[in-house]
Formats: C-alpha cells, structure tokens, sequence
C-alpha cells in the first residue's frame, strides 16, 4: 500500500516547547488532516471507487452529493438524505475532519468512535482508528492517545499511516516526559524507512526530543 506522502511545506514538527497549538498546527499541516484529505479526494475522483457501485439512482445522486460537498453542512445533508448509501462513510470520514479543523475535537471524536462501532471492517477503518488517537492528542489526553497510537501499530504497521502513528506516538512519549522512549520511536523509524519521504520529520522530531533530554538536570549523584 503506497504511502502517504509529506506536503510540500517546509517540514514542521512540533517544536521545543511541546505546546498543543503546536501539536495541532503539525496535524494540520503534515498528518491526519492531509492524510484523510488524499484519500477521500482519490475516492471521489474514482467515482468512490469500491464503495460506491454507481447501478442505483439513489448511490448516484449520494456519490454526486460527496464530490461537490463544501461545508458541513452539505455532508450532513447527505448523510441525512441517504443514510444507507455507500458514500455516507467517506462522508463521516470528511464531517470528522472539518470538525477537527474548527477545534470541535470531541464532536470529532464521536464521529470516528461511531464509524468504527458502524463499519469495523470498512476499507477506510484505520483512517478512524487514527483519527480517534488524533482527537485524543489534541484534548492532550496523552495517556489515551499514545495506547490509540501503540495500539495502531501493533495492528497496522505496514498501513500507509504509520509514520504519522510514529511520530503520534513519539509526541506523546514526549509529551508525557518519557523522552528516552520518544528518541526510540524517532530512531527506529529512521533506521526502518531510510529513504521514506517523512525522514525529514522524523529528524526533525527528534532533535527536538533531544534538545528536551538535555535541559532535564541531571539526577544528584547518590551519598
């Protein structure tokens, strides 16, 4: 399965200071956000293609609805109109990410706890797996999001999302103070994926990380 690729911007890992706005803007920029946004697009320019057959007239008008979707609000109609269509869970996938984006992380939240409740074994689940340990990052539940993120790549560590579960998992070692732990996850993933187009992330995260390790002081020496 290809993987996701980096955007175009400069890299931007969340800097020294671990702030949430940081976390969020990295997510924004460079994660889950982009991610969902790559794979959705591909679905409707395929005419959702594998999820939506397209024989029914109901699926077509359903499928035209989610590829000129704008707002929120158009999703919601879709998802209102047509709620047994094949398009009504990419249409979740996109009202959870539009939410994310306003900062309504528990609505969001909601909706990927929902659609994997609903559709367990959809092609797109682990796009809500993800998105579940995204939302928690972002409440800075780091406790919760780092089992999300752990336990998404005991799950699924060839998946196309991996790096982004990594360096998820990393920021919450970090953000949690388990720095030692946090430099391993950006180690073994350089050491993993040498030539992965998130190397510069990767780097990136762990400078930080190690620049976090020396301004902790030092234990005292015991008597």
């Amino acid at each position: 399965m290809a993987e996701i690729k980096p955007t175009g911007e400069t890299a931007s890992q969340p800097g020294n200071d671990d702030s949430i706005a940081a976390v969020k803007t990295y997510w924004r920029q460079n994660g889950l956000y982009v991610a969902i946004g790559v794979v959705i697009a591909g679905a409707v320019i395929l005419g959702v293609g594998g999820y939506v057959g397209g024989r029914q007239r109901a699926e077509e008008k359903a499928s035209q609805m989610l590829s000129v979707a704008q707002s929120q609000k158009q999703l919601e109609e879709l998802v209102s109109q047509y709620p047994d269509s094949k398009s009504v869970p990419l249409a979740k996938l996109a009202m959870a990410v539009r939410q994310y984006e306003a900062e309504a992380y528990d609505d969001a939240f909601g909706v990927y706890v929902q659609f994997l409740q609903q559709y367990p074994d959809h092609p797109l689940a682990a796009v809500a797996e993800l998105g579940v340990a995204v939302c928690q990052e972002a409440k800075e539940q780091n406790e919760d999001a780092l089992n999300s993120y752990t336990a998404f790549l005991g799950k699924r560590p060839d998946h196309r999302l991996m790096p982004q579960a990594m360096f998820g998992k990393a920021r919450c070692l970090a953000g949690l103070k388990r720095f030692p732990e946090a430099r391993a996850v950006y180690e073994d993933f350089l050491a993993a994926n040498p030539k992965s187009g998130w190397t510069q992330y990767a780097e990136t995260g762990l400078n930080a990380v190690n620049r976090r390790l020396r301004s902790v002081p030092a234990s005292p020496a015991a008597p």
